[in-house]
């Protein structure tokens, strides 16, 4: 549940260049983990008639409201930073609660793709709208967007459940590697884990790399 992600102390976001101002909470809006986003646009601009007969990672058979989103064919070269820029510059400030960006530690790039869990499934769908066929990125790319539905988790809770206990959020973890969550657009902790985390494994082959970025005390090898 959420009951312990209640009052989460804020922490500073790492950003690249000069880092947008955090919009300062509205007393008339409601709760951004539940409520409707003042970011929307109007409901008869929702692109959720032409979505709802695409094909995505639920192959159909997702019935629930679905908020957590997989954005595709992301440059190799971006950051978290740069990612989160690029949010915030689409207006989607206030809009979205989680964000993950997974990084290959072999090559220090990303594996061209992104979590993204939007505060509401409208939020969601205009999240959609904007990012497909998107190729307005901050470097030179041929790459044209894409955005599918997460099969595997979907919503708030099920990002919580499933980072929390991860060892990517370790202290040694370089912090644009890490899982974001946020609340009102501010970046805030994440409940604290419920089991001992495990030391993250990584193949050999890639160790040294991983040790390069000084990595080393947080990782375990394995055999390929």
């Amino acid at each position: 549940t959420l009951a312990d992600f209640c009052f989460p102390r804020a922490v500073e976001r790492r950003r690249t260049g000069t880092p947008s101002t955090p919009r300062s909470p509205d007393p008339h809006r409601q709760d951004s983990l539940s409520g409707r986003s003042p970011c929307m646009t109007s409901s008869a601009s929702s692109p959720r008639s032409q979505m709802a007969s695409e094909p995505d990672a639920c192959g159909g058979s997702c019935q629930e409201p679905r908020t957590t989103v997989v954005l595709k064919n992301l440059p190799e070269e971006y950051t978290r930073s740069m990612l989160l820029d690029l949010l915030e510059g689409q207006g989607l400030s206030g809009c979205y609660n989680f964000v993950y960006l997974p990084i290959n530690f072999g090559s220090h790039t990303n594996f061209g793709y992104a979590l993204v869990n939007l505060v509401t499934p409208d939020d969601a769908e205009r999240f959609m709208a904007l990012f497909r066929g998107f190729t307005g990125w901050a470097i030179n790319s041929l790459k044209v967007a894409d955005v599918i539905w997460s099969g595997k988790r979907q919503g708030l809770e099920n990002q919580i459940a499933r980072y929390r206990n991860s060892p990517m959020l370790s202290a040694d973890m370089p912090e644009e590697a890490k899982p974001l969550l946020l609340k009102d657009g501010v970046p805030v902790d994440f409940p604290p884990p419920t089991r001992r985390v495990k030391p993250l494994r990584v193949r050999a082959s890639k160790t040294q790399r991983a040790k390069d970025l000084g990595l080393g005390s947080i990782f375990t090898e394995r055999a390929g």
